[in-house]
């Protein structure tokens, strides 16, 4: 009754608990098949090891449905620090889908599954806090 009310239909209540499992789905499919390609690339030193973390936030932004929107652009000429107030887990896909950076995180990350690894293979700068 509460669906009618508020003119929701019974497809749209269950769209979104699909849609949600669908992006996960998408996201370890994504996270498996780049993984390796990632491993494979850092281990041989190329290139490629710098531009595949950007390129895997990218596809997760899309996943995820993010919309993301950015003013001016990063000094070309100049090392910069950018420095976040770390809002959630998906800031670290937005910057990560728009600049070439190195993180810092705990080292307490390291021991975390999955996302260790896809940390310490993202560059990430680990460090003991006390």
């Amino acid at each position: 009754m509460n669906a009618l009310k508020t003119g929701h239909s019974f497809d749209n209540r269950l769209s979104s608990p699909i849609r949600a499992a669908l992006r996960l789905v998408a996201y370890i499919v994504l996270t498996t098949v780049l993984l390796p390609i990632q491993i494979l690339a850092v281990l041989s030193c190329t290139r490629l090891s710098k531009f595949t973390p950007i390129i895997y936030h990218r596809i997760c932004a899309w996943i995820f449905g993010f919309q993301i929107r950015t003013y001016g652009s990063p000094s070309q000429t100049h090392p910069t620090l950018f420095v976040s107030n770390h809002v959630s887990y998906m800031d670290i896909t937005v910057l990560g889908s728009l600049l070439n950076a190195s993180f810092i995180a705990k080292a307490e990350i390291l021991k975390w599954p999955l996302f260790g690894q896809l940390a310490k293979l993202n560059r990430t700068v680990f460090v003991q806090r006390r």
